[in-house]
């Protein structure tokens, strides 16, 4: 099979519907965006101004601007931002293109310093903390930090959603009952998937964001007697949500 040259392609495929007015269902539905509708309905964000960086299609753009802030989105991709702005059409939405990778510091360092109440951030250390592709990734990503700090309110904060580095390369045994997992890798890395959190944590203080909130995210939906028994995603998190605050 041939790798897709559009990094973005593999991942939106697995994740939204191709209209991308939606989630597709599963983990992503089940426990990212039910985490992150649940979470966002109890803080309050009307008028904040709100940065989605990496906003993708805007799916979740749209959900916090119905919230009420002001969103600006930001993304790389062309073809998904042209899908962002068809699905929303509200003034207090705006999507920002940055060509390339190389270009997404400068295209950030134009917009106006201590102005943004939050920053969200999904996935992005993910694709930047990636030791065998790129080691100039993690300076950038060192540089990206900074710059997203920069961008806060002094009290800002920044919201992060990352794979949970323990268990995204588990396998899985499960039974008739329960779940269960036998833990494959975590300091020495075959997949190099995500960093453990004593690298990932001291990046954000050294860029001037200290960790605030560390929440897992579990499934955790009502099922009936009638239902499966709980799935892995009920017994271990597929993804950790880190909330971090300027000081």
């Amino acid at each position: 099979m041939k790798r897709n040259k559009n990094k973005w392609k593999a991942w939106y495929d697995q994740k939204f519907l191709p209209d991308g007015k939606d989630v597709c269902p599963g983990p992503y539905k089940f426990v990212q965006k039910k985490f992150i509708s649940d979470y966002f309905n109890n803080i309050n964000l009307v008028n904040k101004k709100f940065l989605d960086f990496g906003c993708g299609n805007g799916f979740y753009s749209k959900i916090f601007s119905k919230a009420g802030a002001y969103v600006t989105g930001i993304d790389t991709s062309s073809k998904l931002l042209e899908l962002a702005k068809k699905n929303n059409s509200t003034e207090r939405i705006e999507f920002i293109l940055a060509n390339d990778a190389e270009s997404v510091i400068p295209v950030l360092k134009k917009l106006e310093s201590n102005s943004f109440d939050v920053i969200y951030i999904s996935d992005v250390i993910l694709l930047l903390f990636n030791k065998e592709e790129n080691s100039k990734e993690i300076e950038q990503l060192d540089k990206l930090l900074t710059t997203l700090c920069q961008l806060l309110k002094p009290g800002g904060k920044l919201y992060s959603m990352e794979p949970n580095p323990i268990f995204w390369h588990a396998s899985r045994i499960e039974n008739s009952s329960r779940a269960s997992a036998i833990i494959t890798e975590y300091r020495h890395k075959r997949f190099n998937v995500m960093p453990t959190y004593d690298e990932v944590i001291g990046r954000f203080v050294t860029s001037g964001l200290l960790l605030s909130e560390f929440h897992h995210a579990y499934d955790d939906t009502k099922r009936a007697e009638d239902e499966p028994n709980e799935s892995y995603t009920s017994e271990y998190p597929i993804w950790d949500f880190l909330v971090y605050e300027k000081h």
